[in-house]
């Protein structure tokens, strides 16, 4: 069975990779060209493409270009979770809404029918996702989607999910 690889193993397997490349535009390449890497030093590695992406953003060294996709509805496995969370999506919209009164994670007092993110960290990263808002003309705030501080990554008013990766090394 393969040993967990150390997180800063594959953070120098990454900038390592992307010295000799300007950028790769694919996570599965990234991902067989780690685990060579990895594997050339004598030890039988196991490292998944996903946990490879989430350290190598997090770490800092790695830029991370997304393509995303427009999606109506959130994967079934996070309906639950969505469900306890109270929120539910409003289908005359494409948004979602809150279905009751609380807190969010960071401590924020939201009400009944308020506009909310998916209940979910971001699909990229997994850190978490921050409102975006937009003033209007009458002073107010208008939120108009949800942003990740950390990847860049942002959905609008409908969920969109990432489709493609293109990983270069940060300046």
């Amino acid at each position: 069975m393969p040993k967990r690889v150390r997180d800063k193993e594959i953070i120098e397997a990454i900038e390592q990779i992307l010295q000799k490349r300007i950028f790769i535009d694919s996570q599965k390449k990234l991902h067989r060209e780690v685990l060579s890497i990895l594997t050339k030093n004598g030890n039988e590695t196991g490292v998944s493409a996903e946990r490879m992406r989430i350290i190598g953003i997090n770490s800092g060294k790695i830029k991370i270009d997304i393509k995303t996709r427009s999606v109506n509805e959130v994967p079934e496995t996070e309906t639950g979770y969505l469900r306890k969370r109270k929120i539910e999506y409003d289908g005359d919209v494409d948004r979602w809404r809150r279905t009751g009164r609380g807190t969010d994670r960071k401590g924020r007092e939201y009400k009944k029918g308020e506009f909310a993110s998916v209940g979910q960290p971001c699909p990229v990263c997994r850190n978490l996702l921050e409102r975006m808002e937009n003033k209007t003309l009458f002073g107010g705030k208008a939120m108009i989607g949800f942003k990740c501080r950390v990847c860049k990554y942002i959905t609008g008013r409908r969920w969109r999910e990432p489709a493609k990766y293109t990983f270069s090394r940060k300046k």
